[in-house]
């Protein structure tokens, strides 16, 4: 039978650590009370928008998934 022997400490990587700290700014702008999908879409979104700045329509693209989350969070309220 396979065994697991010893312990090691996980850390979470410097990437990955940026865009749960965009998502959380997310949530707040929104005045959320907690992060959901929707927010780490967009901490995501900005986070390739930002290393893609060389491309003309980059930075359009968060604010394009934005407007298309409003917009389907107007439709079904």
């Amino acid at each position: 039978m396979p065994k697991v022997q010893g312990f090691a400490q996980q850390h979470m990587g410097r990437s990955l650590n940026d865009v749960l700290e965009r998502a959380f700014k997310e949530a707040d702008s929104f005045k959320d009370e907690y992060v959901s999908t929707e927010h780490l879409f967009l901490a995501i979104a900005r986070r390739t928008a930002t290393r893609l700045a060389t491309i003309e329509t980059a930075g359009r693209f968060p604010e394009s998934i934005l407007q298309a989350l409003t917009g389907v969070a107007e439709r079904s309220a």
